[in-house]
């Protein structure tokens, strides 16, 4: 995910922040922050994803998916670590690391991070009314994220 950011969001960027227009700036700065908030979010928390990569059989992904989708109502952070540690084998069997500090709704913590990162966006793209795509992006980009 690093990549994306360095590769994609910052290279794309160098061309905004040339502009040295502050509104251009203060939307850039805005939506950076964001992207990393949400790859720094989804990576602290990588260990703790199902691991899936096709190559195994298809019956032991669909248990796994019919697993961790029993209950959709709750989005509680963390679970049992011997539940996934049964199924995997001993090879892919990573050292155990430590959770991430949780205040129990994976999702209320996801909101917690980005809800003010995407006010902070908000009020940045309304600073360019004047590029009415730069706008529609930054009101698409935040209703997928929320």
């Amino acid at each position: 995910m690093d990549a994306f950011v360095n590769d994609e969001v910052k290279f794309s960027g160098n061309k905004i922040l040339r502009t040295d227009e502050p509104s251009n700036t203060a939307w850039y700065n805005a939506y950076l922050a964001l992207v990393e908030a949400i790859v720094e979010f989804l990576s602290e928390r990588a260990d703790f994803v199902s691991d899936w990569t096709g190559k195994q059989e298809s019956a032991q992904a669909k248990s796994a998916f019919e697993a961790i989708s029993s209950d959709l109502s709750d989005f509680t952070f963390g679970g049992s670590s011997e539940s996934s540690a049964s199924t995997a084998s001993p090879q892919s069997t990573p050292a155990a690391k430590p959770q991430p500090q949780s205040s129990g709704s994976l999702a209320q913590e996801f909101a917690a991070v980005i809800d003010p990162l995407c006010a902070t966006m908000k009020n940045a793209s309304e600073a360019l009314k004047e590029m009415p795509d730069v706008v529609q992006f930054s009101d698409r980009w935040i209703e997928c994220v929320k």
